[in-house]
């Protein structure tokens, strides 16, 4: 049978407090104990803010065995639950949880919104909008929204000043709209590419135009996904074709071991990895994440789990450092310190607000966002 949101924040809490006692098969050693959360950890981690995107990549990772989709193995907690509510709602429903303290403990409290018909002119960014201060409704749950609204804000008041602005009559299209115009420009001034602006501009038009005829490929059905790696190669391609220092695809990819240090002193090679690494994070940073939590247009699968227990080690490292800098506990010699300093690894790897941003294995924009296209 498969399980509600009570129930599937049950398991996200357990593992979140490292309950592992509960979890089947696990052998418990005395090492653990330095990664549990303690009530003071606990305490800083709600003041971030942060637990709700921790729940987000998991509700959204392929722990279950369910496989059902050509895209990816295993099923995520998000299409579990999607199996309990009627077709009609589906994975299309919102679930955000609030890490609360309460007289007997610490607890994860789900918040379940069941959208309203798409052919409604309210939408969930325009609803956010309209209770931009009431945090118990959605998506006002993310810190980061009204820093995100306040932007949209501008860019509307922007936009006005433009006679040719004709906004959609639709509300919640009038500012999809706005966001999604902004999308290559979003990936191609946060990847760090050493170009002048006029050549940053003409990225940001192809990769705007590449998104957008992925976007509209899509097909319509639950099953419907956009791998990641196939829409990262064509995005990839636009970058080798305006600048010559990029890589191609293929050796970036290629993740033989025994060559990469050598590689890795090859300047050319270090910039791509660079912008490699930023076109990933950013794609979900700018792209996904607003989508998914601001618009309640996107699901995202990532199969990677061990990418997420990762992200969790550090962010339980980062809670009990009170989320000081890590870069000095890791024995890396002058050489690995240049290249993360180069890349910016640590402004976000160890910047507890955006570790868990990473590009997932697929997603599929959903109808609510969809029908805009």
């Amino acid at each position: 049978m498969p399980r509600n949101e009570k129930e599937l924040c049950g398991l996200f809490e357990d593992l979140l407090f490292m309950r592992t006692e509960k979890f089947p098969g696990f052998h418990k050693e005395k090492s653990d104990n330095a990664f549990k959360l303690t009530p003071r950890d606990l305490r800083l981690l709600q003041k971030t803010g942060v637990a709700g995107r921790i729940f987000r990549r998991w509700f959204q990772t392929t722990w279950g065995n369910n496989t059902w989709s050509k895209f990816f193995d295993g099923e995520t907690p998000r299409q579990e639950m999607g199996h309990y509510y009627p077709p009609s709602l589906g994975s299309d429903a919102l679930l955000f949880v609030e890490l609360k303290e309460r007289n007997n403990g610490w607890q994860i409290a789900p918040r379940l919104f069941l959208k309203k018909s798409q052919n409604e002119d309210e939408g969930v960014f325009t609803a956010g909008l309209k209770n931009i201060k009431t945090s118990s409704l959605a998506p006002s749950f993310d810190f980061g929204f009204k820093k995100f609204a306040e932007h949209m804000l501008r860019t509307e008041k922007i936009a006005r000043s433009f006679k040719s602005y004709s906004p959609p009559k639709n509300e919640e299209e009038k500012w999809w709209k706005l966001f999604w115009l902004q999308a290559g420009t979003s990936l191609a001034f946060n990847t760090k590419l050493e170009l002048p602006q006029k050549k940053l501009f003409i990225i940001a038009s192809e990769i705007y135009a590449c998104l957008d005829y992925f976007a509209r490929q899509q097909g319509n059905g639950a099953g419907d996904f956009i791998e990641i790696d196939n829409l990262f190669s064509y995005l990839w391609d636009i970058l080798t074709s305006k600048d010559k220092r990029i890589l191609s695809y293929a050796e970036m990819i290629d993740k033989n071991e025994n060559t990469m240090s050598a590689r890795m002193s090859d300047p050319d090679y270090l910039y791509s990895t660079k912008a490699f690494y930023l076109l990933g994070h950013m794609f979900d940073e700018k792209i996904l994440f607003p989508i998914d939590m601001y618009f309640g247009g996107v699901e995202c699968v990532w199969t990677d789990h061990q990418n997420f227990l990762g992200a969790m080690i550090n962010t339980g490292l980062l809670l009990k450092n009170n989320l000081a800098p890590m870069e000095n506990r890791l024995k890396l010699n002058e050489e690995e310190k240049r290249q993360m300093d180069y890349m910016g690894v640590a402004e976000i790897a160890f910047n507890i607000e955006r570790a868990w941003f990473a590009p997932p294995t697929a997603f599929r924009l959903l109808p609510s966002i969809k029908r805009f296209f």
